[in-house]
């Protein structure tokens, strides 16, 4: 049977300084006169073990459990108490299988021969206060404690205290009051905080499944999102390739015609350095024949200084006397040119007359008279002898 075998008190209540009682095997009873403190072992007992009141330790307020002389206005306070287990000859419930053991916090194991737990209250000098637990050293919240104490049958707030009235009052309570006292006592609350456990298990499994669905949901969505990106990613890289290949083709061949237009001015600019070097050569020859001219002027202005005055008044009068040829020439030109316009008429109504004696001559070729006949020729004769002789004058004038 799990029992306590020892009890530690620093500055708690009546106690001032620091005490440990020792409670043997067989210890049934504290007796002291009045006054003496013992039902302070109990309230330190009862706050080591989480009691969630102050009032069931008879004090109106945590503080009130340190130690009088320790509250000095303006200061620092603090009060411990430990309580020392002896598990020599207990088990785990055969309830406790497929329990799930947390990471952090104390945890009974199955063989252990002893176990503490302390409960530290300090005062900060501006009247705050902070409660903290641990279990064999390790650091730990009320639950945790409350959950190992529940695996010892052990609760401070259950059967496990009886204080003043408590006897009265349970032979008072109702059956069903009584029945939950029992079902404490016998470990029945160790089957209902499995049951809770797994119910709590259960709600936060639906809970992670609703999330789960969400979340799947949402990344079925994603992934078609995804899916489409991927697509769009890989034509847009496709036509990126392409592009890229194009503009490299759009180079090559840009450099190819670079190129050969290069070749063509190299070829263009080497004509021109030949026909510039042609045209210097010409320009150099030009300007041998524009000195050469030069020469020859100076020297025909030189002679024509050494021919004299009259020499040129001489040419000037020929030159002049020739012009006036040349007009009167002009002149007679223009008047053949008329003679033969008027012969030229001549010449076509001679012709129309020839044209007429011939047709009748014709005609007359059926008549009987020779003479006529006679007549018609000399008349022949006579207008083709005109047309010989304006055919001459009109030779004539033009030459």
């Amino acid at each position: 049977m799990v029992h306590i075998n020892q009890v530690e008190l620093t500055h708690f209540k009546s106690f001032g300084g620091s005490m440990t009682i020792p409670l043997q095997e067989g210890f049934t009873v504290v007796t002291g006169p009045n006054g003496s403190g013992k039902s302070n072992i109990l309230d330190a007992v009862l706050f080591c073990l989480g009691l969630a009141t102050s009032r069931g330790m008879r004090a109106e307020r945590l503080p009130d459990l340190i130690n009088s002389a320790m509250l000095r206005e303006g200061k620092a306070a603090e009060t411990s108490v430990t309580v020392r287990f002896d598990l020599g000859d207990w088990q785990p419930d055969s309830a406790e299988e497929g329990l799930e053991v947390p990471e952090q916090g104390p945890w009974l194991q199955q063989g252990q021969r002893e176990w503490s737990v302390t409960r530290r209250l300090r005062v900060a000098p501006g009247g705050t206060y902070s409660s903290s637990f641990s279990a064999d050293g390790v650091p730990c919240n009320l639950q945790q404690l409350q959950t190992q104490l529940r695996r010892l049958r052990v609760d401070p707030e259950g059967s496990n205290v009886v204080m003043q009235g408590d006897v009265t009052r349970i032979v008072s309570m109702s059956a069903r009051d009584r029945r939950g006292i029992i079902d404490e006592l016998a470990g029945v609350a160790l089957f209902d905080s499995r049951i809770e456990q797994s119910r709590c298990k259960l709600d936060e499994v639906v809970e992670r499944q609703e999330r789960c669905r969400i979340v799947e949901q949402e990344l079925l969505a994603a992934r078609q999102k995804l899916e489409r990106d991927c697509a769009k990613a890989r034509t847009y890289q496709e036509l990126r390739e392409r592009l890229h290949q194009g503009r490299l083709q759009e180079q090559v061949l840009a450099w190819e015609e670079a190129r050969s237009h290069g070749l063509a001015l190299a070829g263009r600019l080497e004509r021109l350095d030949r026909q510039q070097e042609q045209e210097r050569e010409a320009i150099v020859a030009a300007e041998a024949e524009v000195v050469a001219a030069a020469a020859t002027l100076e020297k025909l202005q030189a002679e024509v200084k050494t021919l004299g005055e009259d020499q040129l008044l001489a040419v000037q009068a020929e030159l002049a006397g020739l012009e006036t040829s040349g007009r009167e020439l002009a002149r007679q030109a223009e008047r053949h040119g008329h003679q033969a316009e008027d012969l030229q008429r001549r010449r076509q109504e001679l012709q129309q007359n020839q044209s007429a004696l011939r047709h009748q001559r014709q005609a007359l070729d059926g008549q009987a008279d020779d003479g006529a006949i006679d007549r018609a020729e000399a008349l022949c004769r006579e207008a083709e002898a005109a047309v010989e002789l304006s055919r001459r004058r009109l030779g004539e004038v033009a030459g």
